[in-house]
């Protein structure tokens, strides 16, 4: 029988780290976007904690991987396990033509999914990155997209031109204002672009799919849906709660 003290989960993604410490009893979660120094924040994170376990979910590049990985081995001897996509695991299917080069923060995102709701679903995570996957009722994911976050965009915009990246108002399409121009923008343009996708989804599934949003931006993401979506805050996290259990 598969028992826990305690586990902290990570999901190690491209902006940002999040964790859960989870126990019988609880489930306390944190962010950590400071990557300057991450042993510090760590550090001033997790210095209190002493876990029996340790999953983690990376797509973050090889270095910060590393070092998430060397901290936690200095400090409690542990080395952390590792949430890969597999062909099939807790009900789901993996449909990706090479099933191990889905991302683990998707796999886990669809685990979890499975896991607490029923019925066909269209994922939606907002960060970095946004992906919408598709998962059927029976389980089997039947594919995905992927397309810039909301920050990446307008990153991406401010790299391209003279513009200096600074917070604008977002709500208001005809902005007299360069910032705020970038800010409407880019938020409608997220909105439209999902909107979109998962119109595409019912059109090429014959179905409708309930839209289920994770991620940092999720919140935001809602307001300007014309799809009704449901949040889901810590679906990754919760995919790796569940494939901690399975895990040897």
């Amino acid at each position: 029988m598969w028992v826990f003290r305690m586990n902290l989960l990570i999901d190690l993604g491209n902006s940002r780290l999040k964790w859960a410490v989870q126990d019988p009893e609880s489930w306390q979660t944190g962010v950590l976007d400071h990557w300057h120094d991450v042993e510090r924040e760590l550090d001033r994170a997790w210095g209190s904690i002493t876990p029996s376990r340790v999953v983690m979910s990376s797509v973050a590049d090889g270095e910060m991987t590393g070092r998430v990985q060397r901290w936690i081995l200095q400090r409690w001897s542990l080395t952390p396990a590792s949430v890969v996509a597999v062909p099939e695991q807790l009900g789901v299917r993996n449909g990706y033509e090479h099933p191990s080069q889905l991302g683990s923060d998707r796999w886990a995102a669809l685990v979890a999914a499975r896991a607490l709701f029923q019925g066909r679903l269209c994922i939606v995570d907002c960060g970095t990155a946004v992906t919408i996957d598709a998962l059927s009722e029976a389980g089997e994911f039947m594919g995905g997209t992927i397309l810039p976050g909301l920050a990446t965009m307008r990153r991406s915009l401010a790299a391209s031109t003279s513009l200096v990246p600074s917070p604008g108002r977002d709500r208001n399409c005809l902005a007299r204002s360069t910032d705020d121009g970038v800010a409407a923008g880019t938020r409608f343009a997220l909105a439209g672009a999902v909107d979109r996708l998962l119109e595409e989804y019912e059109h090429v599934l014959g179905v409708p799919m309930p839209v289920i949003l994770t991620g940092g931006d999720a919140e935001t993401l809602r307001a300007d849906l014309h799809y009704p979506a449901q949040l889901a805050p810590d679906l990754v996290l919760r995919g790796i709660a569940l494939i901690a259990t399975v895990l040897p």
